[in-house]
């Protein structure tokens, strides 16, 4: 069974990707941008610092990343 996991760089996106692991699954991760840097005065990561992150995540487990 093929499964994605979109993950946005945050803390529990990022543990639903170890929890799929630990169940056997081997999902494919889509990153989601979840965030309003754009609009003023709101101060956020930035969605290149996300992205880094969930690249991390997926070579850290072995997943395909898209």
């Amino acid at each position: 069974m093929e499964i994605a996991a979109l993950v946005s760089g945050g803390v529990d996106s990022s543990v639903v990707v170890h929890q799929l692991k630990e169940m056997g699954y081997d999902p494919t991760i889509f990153y989601i941008k979840i965030g309003m840097e754009d609009k003023d005065g709101y101060i956020d990561c930035p969605s290149e610092e996300d992205i880094e992150i969930v690249s991390y995540i997926a070579r850290k487990y072995g997943c395909r990343f898209e």
